[in-house]
């Protein structure tokens, strides 16, 4: 990777572990000193990730990370939906593909079959953080799988909506079982080789959770106007 690409993978990966919070600014100066690089790619790498969704920068160049309301939560999950029902059937294809050439069963489908396993297996109370990091995974997998590599280049904003700005009406535990059937099932349809079903499913997950997350803003907005 360039130094641009190395800074900006950096930076994403302080994101996404907390370490830099929603909001918060990030001082180039201080950055610059602290990463050992100079402004130059630091501020490259800044515009990189403004690209992906984390970073927000103003006209004086300052940066801060990201903040996202259900509004912008909703349109990330519209552009997924898109993008990921294209990425399962081409996920699909290239599935059939490496199954007729050779008796093996493709890397790309045994690992989101694990993953689905592993996402059933975190379906108790208090588990609720691990399962939306399985699932997480479970779409970037699905992303690469697509060997598109423009898909696969939108993995941040997968990570930004399942891991950083997680909806709380996502977080349910029936909204977890709910993703995980629906995961379950994409593993089948990529499985026996149906990309109609598999682009089917993929949509049809994102599009649940896009209404998980309307249900709760009306019945927020709903509480408001009923209170005193």
């Amino acid at each position: 990777m360039s130094l641009v690409e190395e800074t900006a993978a950096l930076l994403r990966e302080r994101i996404f572990d907390g370490r830099y919070t929603p909001g918060e600014r990030l001082p180039q100066a201080e950055l610059s000193a602290e990463l050992s690089v100079s402004r130059t790619p630091l501020r490259e790498a800044l515009r990189l990730l403004e690209e992906q969704g984390l970073v927000r920068t103003d006209d004086r160049g300052g940066a801060r990370v990201s903040t996202m309301g259900p509004e912008e939560v909703l349109a990330a999950l519209e552009f997924r939906e898109a993008v990921e029902g294209m990425a399962a059937r081409l996920a699909c294809d290239r599935i059939a593909a490496a199954r007729g050439v050779s008796s093996t069963e493709p890397p790309a489908l045994a690992e989101l079959r694990e993953l689905a396993g592993a996402e059933a297996r975190e379906l108790l109370p208090g588990r609720e953080q691990r399962f939306a990091l399985l699932s997480g995974r479970f779409h970037e997998r699905l992303l690469r799988a697509s060997g598109n590599g423009f898909v696969q280049r939108q993995s941040a904003v997968v990570r930004l909506t399942e891991q950083l700005f997680r909806p709380h009406a996502l977080c349910t535990p029936e909204a977890a079982a709910a993703a995980q059937a629906g995961h379950a099932a994409l593993v089948v349809a990529l499985e026996t080789g149906n990309a109609d079903d598999a682009e089917r499913l993929a949509r049809a997950r994102l599009r649940a959770a896009a209404a998980l997350i309307r249900r709760e803003m009306t019945s927020s907005a709903s509480s408001e106007q009923g209170a005193p």
